[in-house]
């Protein structure tokens, strides 16, 4: 069978079509489940995630709509990682909301000290 999306008004796809629809997606939740498993998906989900704007607005300057395809793009890996395995998804989300909030706290006493004492 070829690859295409679920269509549910299409009165065409047949028990066995939609068997081996199930039986793909099954599959695919359980090649992310092995890749984020490792730590070389961990750290590929990390990236993704940082790289996609998750934590900041995508709607400012002249590469608004290339920010929010990346956003897009970075939304669906996250929901395919919390589709196989949740715990580490939130687990990863929890590390890079903790990485944020370090890297917005420096930025703010970087912000507070005098300008002769702020790091170049």
């Amino acid at each position: 069978m070829k690859d295409r999306p679920y269509d549910p008004f299409d009165e065409t796809l047949s028990e066995q079509t939609l068997e081996e629809m199930a039986a793909q997606r099954a599959q695919q939740i359980e090649d992310v489940r092995r890749l984020i498993s490792t730590g070389e998906g961990k750290r590929w989900f990390k990236r993704i995630a940082q790289n996609g704007y998750f934590f900041s607005t995508t709607m400012s300057g002249p590469n608004s709509v290339l920010n929010e395809g990346r956003r897009v793009f970075a939304i669906g890996c996250l929901i395919e990682v919390a589709m196989a395995a949740p715990e580490v998804c939130a687990q990863l989300l929890t590390e890079l909301l903790s990485e944020e909030a370090k890297q917005l706290e420096e930025s703010k006493k970087n912000e507070r000290r005098p300008k002769a004492h702020r790091a170049k």
